[in-house]
């Protein structure tokens, strides 16, 4: 975790983690999803499931939200945990290279269908 930190999981968790781009390359590969734009066309990049973030900073049971927090534009969100956890994607990477800001990067919170998490 030497590098810029790109993302920031603390609050409800045992271990609070700050991760850089090559923190979330070096995720295990069942927590990684190659190419969102099989499952969404609009969409460009790898990613780490959500769910595999959460067991690395290991969520108390007493978390039910997710505060979603972008620096950039300022933009905040509390998302129901359990709606999200299984579905939720962090797009962090295009092509082998951090994700543009452009596209969304440096990391894009992106939810797998979404129409259906009420």
């Amino acid at each position: 975790m030497n590098q810029d930190c790109l993302l920031t999981v603390d609050g409800q968790v045992n271990r609070p983690l700050s991760l850089s781009f090559s923190d979330l390359a070096a995720v295990a590969e069942d927590g990684q999803f190659a190419d969102v734009g099989r499952i969404d066309p609009k969409r460009k990049g790898d990613a780490v499931k959500l769910s595999a973030l959460l067991d690395l900073a290991g969520v108390k049971p007493s978390a039910d939200y997710l505060g979603l927090h972008g620096s950039a534009d300022d933009f905040h969100a509390s998302i129901p945990i359990e709606a999200v956890r299984d579905r939720a994607l962090l797009i962090y990477r295009h092509e082998g290279s951090p994700l543009a800001t452009k596209d969304g990067g440096p990391v894009r919170f992106y939810v797998r269908d979404f129409a259906t998490c009420q």
